[in-house]
């Protein structure tokens, strides 16, 4: 059962109920190295002590007041509850996110993926292996360690992929034959809160109702039962490396463009970084999304980006900082792609996991959702001229790969730009001169 560790981790997430040893007169609050006497504990303990949340001390209430052992009681309920949004865990750090939540979390998802029997067609490895990484922002390095030992303790071997955007996560798992993936980002966009995303087998999300369910209910269970006595093992992977080398191909001979993107995601930048350095464009990255249609027009750039929800939503504008519909943009990835106007489709809202189903299922090789998000299959990129063939090959896109990727739209956007002098404007409206139907005097 899961229970408090050594002294060496007293931050350890104890279930409600369980009292400490009347004996042991003394006390460590989280992150201390020294011992504290009872007073202190009771009166840090009364007065709403933000270490207290999730300290394994916080059930001694000793001679507390009925009124004082309530506020505890409601400071314990909140104290490993982050909010189960659709799409997966989210919360203020700190307020709701610390590394005991972390660590728990951490562990209800290894049990799920214990009690979880393999489909009949997939193969991988005999023990479980979870991909874990993060967006590199020093507020979630800590969290990286945390959600790795909850993990481990749950018997997972954890692959520790790094940086990485959500699509390489989901790359990073399929290509390993992970039993899921587990990324620590920043979906919601601000500085201060941090997001929780899941994976499966293929790479597939998990939203609430797909999978989500059984993690957010075993993570709110009072004793975690340990699947396993293996403390899981741990290993290192570059995840990013794999994600560039797959998108680096289409930057050949590409216009020396100029955009601006914006993204609140570190791991999204700097892959835009490395692909415009393989090419003649260049990129003006916008630390913020206000003002970004200023700064498009600023900067004379030929378009706009800003990319958030960790890679997987981009809102694209034009020259003049007008704001692109999803309609026509599908339009002209159509023509990029090659493919059938069909096979650019306006998807509809959807959670992740039915969106990622649907494009599983469809014949289309790009999926745009209302908000900005990007579902893409293989064929989606067009082959670059130097490659020879038709066709992507199996070293470039895996077959089975369908993930949320809007460095995709962006790569797509700057290969149709490139095929003409024309402005965005420009290309959008040629687009809607063919799809407008003719009519007759």
């Amino acid at each position: 059962m899961l229970h408090d560790r050594a002294e060496t981790s007293p931050d350890w997430p104890a279930a409600p109920g369980t009292s400490v040893v009347a004996a042991r007169r003394s006390y460590r609050c989280p992150g201390e190295r020294l011992s504290i006497e009872p007073a202190v504990h009771f009166g840090r303990l009364a007065s709403g002590y933000p270490p207290c949340r999730n300290c394994r001390h916080r059930h001694d209430h000793g001679e507390l007041s009925q009124r004082r052992r309530r506020l505890v009681a409601a400071l314990d309920r909140r104290s490993l509850s982050p909010t189960v949004a659709g799409e997966g865990f989210c919360g203020v750090l700190h307020n709701d996110v610390e590394p005991a939540t972390i660590r728990r979390l951490g562990a209800a998802m290894g049990m799920s993926l214990h009690e979880t029997p393999p489909s009949g067609r997939w193969r991988g490895p005999q023990g479980i292996v979870v991909v874990l990484t993060s967006d590199d922002r020093p507020q979630t390095a800590e969290l990286v360690a945390s959600a790795a030992e909850g993990l481990r303790w749950a018997g997972c071997d954890v692959i520790d992929g790094g940086v990485a955007t959500s699509a390489g996560t989901a790359l990073a798992v399929l290509q390993e034959g992970a039993h899921g993936g587990f990324l620590l980002g920043n979906p919601a966009g601000n500085p201060s809160t941090v997001g929780v995303k899941l994976y499966g087998r293929q790479g597939n999300p998990l939203s609430e109702g797909d999978g989500l369910g059984s993690v957010a209910t075993r993570f709110k269970v009072q004793h975690l039962d340990r699947p396993s006595r293996r403390f899981g093992g741990y290993g290192r992977m570059a995840i990013e490396a794999r994600h560039f080398a797959l998108l680096r191909p289409w930057y050949h001979g590409l216009r020396p463009l100029r955009f601006v993107v914006g993204s609140p995601s570190r791991p999204v930048l700097a892959l835009v970084r490395r692909l415009c350095e393989t090419s003649g464009c260049r990129c003006v990255v916008a630390a913020e999304g206000r003002g970004l249609e200023a700064r498009i027009r600023a900067a004379k750039a030929h378009f706009g980006v800003w990319i958030g929800d960790d890679g997987e939503v981009g809102r694209f504008f034009d020259e003049g900082g007008e704001a692109i519909a999803a309609a026509r943009l599908a339009g002209l990835l159509a023509e990029t792609t090659c493919a059938a106007p069909a096979d650019v489709e306006l998807a509809g809202s959807h959670s992740r996991a039915a969106a990622w189903r649907r494009a599983c299922r469809s014949e289309e090789v790009v999926s745009l959702e209302p908000g900005g998000r990007i579902w893409c299959r293989p064929p989606a990129l067009p082959c670059p001229a130097h490659a020879g063939s038709t066709e992507p090959t199996p070293d470039n896109w895996p077959d089975r790969l369908v993930t949320a990727d809007a460095l995709v739209g962006l790569t797509l956007l700057l290969t149709a730009l490139s095929r003409s002098d024309r402005p965005l404007s420009a290309a959008l409206d040629a687009v809607d001169g063919k799809s407008r139907p003719a009519t007759g005097k």
